[in-house]
């Protein structure tokens, strides 16, 4: 196979989830940028395998570009970011997608972004990876928390997990919560109160309190 998994065969990475799925895994994350089309074909089985998984997070890319003037000068140092997403057939297949941009200080990486602001407090790929794992785990309860808080919040929202999944509603479900809890803190302190106070598994209060 090549150096860079980027180009490896996309049968190979179909052969690789239908393996893992034998493992009962809660999630699959994959920090490729499967942004190219290779072979129509092969994409079509890797998407096949993704939607039957139903446990997949990819990486789309954030990609920074300079506001030019009509001479194609860059304008006042201006720029603004944009996200480009996987393939659609992968990108509707997966649970959600999200990048992971690292900051380059220095020659060593000692810290990561959990959200990116400048790109309007989008959640990067780890944090994106343990909201699935959350709303995987915990959504009974969570759909109870926040309906002691806001009713209305998930009222257009699936009751089961499986429901949410087969709707493609996970992403735009986690999208709703974390804008909602991020811009009323009195929310969030409350949504802080009710995760200790229900008497949840301890599995269960661990991960809301986490998040």
């Amino acid at each position: 196979l090549p150096d860079n998994p980027d180009y490896w065969p996309r049968t190979f990475y179909a052969t690789l989830l239908e393996k893992l799925a034998r493992q009962n895994p809660a999630l699959i994350a994959f920090n490729i940028h499967f942004g190219q089309s290779r072979d129509p074909e092969k994409d079509a089985a890797l998407a096949r395998a993704m939607a039957d998984s139903q446990n997949v997070v990819l990486s789309n890319y954030l990609k920074l570009t300079a506001i030019q003037d009509r001479d194609g000068d860059s304008h006042n140092g201006i720029y603004y970011e944009h996200i480009i997403n996987p393939l659609d057939a992968f990108n509707q297949a997966a649970l959600g997608a999200a990048p992971f941009p690292l900051p380059k200080s220095s020659s060593t990486v000692k810290e990561f972004w959990t959200y990116k602001l400048s790109a309007g407090g989008l959640a990067t790929f780890p944090v994106s990876i343990f909201q699935f794992y959350l709303l995987k785990k915990t959504y009974s309860e969570l759909r109870h928390v926040l309906d002691r808080i806001n009713p209305n919040l998930l009222a257009n929202t699936p009751d089961t997990y499986d429901a949410l999944l087969k709707g493609h509603l996970a992403g735009q479900t986690i999208h709703t919560i974390q804008a909602f809890l991020s811009k009323h803190p009195e929310a969030l302190a409350r949504f802080e109160e009710l995760s200790l106070t229900s008497k949840y598994s301890s599995e269960v209060t661990r991960l809301l309190q986490s998040w």
